[in-house]
């Protein structure tokens, strides 16, 4: 097809009216002549790899969005529903950061996994990318995903995948998960599940409990055997979202000079 005819169909199959209507500004500017920007938002999808899958937030194939988050979940359970034995009861955990869009996107996981019958073990609020990994050990899942674009500029998201081994995938199942992505429905016919609904159902359980075994594990790591009233620790999350679990750990690890930059501390996607 060409440009506008991808893009169209696109936009047609988008379950994200935000996301359609960008679609259909910039299509308006297309049939003017002005296919730069149209052209940049269909250079080929994301490539889904090790890492999973990370781009610019907006609309279209080569952006981070609801529609390929709920194309990449649906690749993702079937992958896991086909390879791994027990993974509809064993679950997939999903969290998130607090980036643009984080929250929103994980609940579409959510819904998307819940609809396919696959448990999904939920972190309603932010949480570190370790704690997702962890969490598919401790609950024994099948998988996890987490809605995150670590390092990267406040202008991205991204979406963090691991197996049941709570490590990042690596070959051949990277390859296998793309092949499922590939293979999906357009997004608006990849079923989802309200979230609510789900819950009532006992599709999707609260794992917000995994935090205190988190903790009890990071303080297993505890080596130095000076008292721990000696050292004075300066702490930054760089509005990232560390700060709330960094705290409890710290005061349950009996490290009273903590003090942690304030102006840094809370959550915040655009990361002043």
């Amino acid at each position: 097809m060409d440009l506008l005819a991808r893009a169209r169909a696109w936009r047609d199959a988008d379950p994200d009216p935000t996301d359609r209507a960008e679609l259909t500004e910039l299509i308006v500017r297309a049939e003017r002549g002005e296919t730069g920007p149209l052209e940049d938002r269909f250079a080929g999808p994301l490539e889904f790899g090790t890492a999973g899958l990370r781009g610019v937030i907006g609309a279209g194939e080569s952006r981070l969005n609801t529609a390929v988050i709920t194309r990449a979940t649906y690749g993702l359970v079937r992958h896991l529903l086909a390879t791994i034995p027990g993974a509809a009861e064993r679950g997939l955990v999903i969290g998130r950061d607090a980036r643009r869009r984080s929250e929103a996107l994980a609940q579409c996981a959510a819904e998307v996994a819940a609809a396919l019958g696959m448990k999904v073990h939920f972190l309603p609020g932010t949480s570190p990318t370790p704690l997702v990994a962890f969490a598919v050990k401790e609950l024994r899942a099948a998988g996890g995903a987490t809605v995150t674009a670590s390092h990267n500029p406040p202008e991205y998201n991204g979406y963090k995948v691991y197996l049941d081994r709570g490590a990042q995938i690596v070959p051949p199942d990277d390859a296998a998960i793309a092949a499922q992505i590939e293979a999906a429905p357009p997004a608006k016919d990849v079923p989802r599940l309200p979230l609510a609904e789900a819950m009532a159902q006992g599709l999707v359980v609260d794992a917000t409990r995994i935090e205190e075994s988190y903790l009890a594990a990071l303080l297993e790591l505890k080596v130095l055997p000076v008292p721990t009233e000696s050292l004075s620790i300066v702490y930054t999350a760089l509005h990232g979202v560390g700060e709330r679990l960094t705290r409890q750990l710290m005061a349950k690890a009996g490290f009273s000079r903590f003090t942690s930059v304030a102006a840094q501390s809370q959550p915040d996607g655009t990361f002043p």
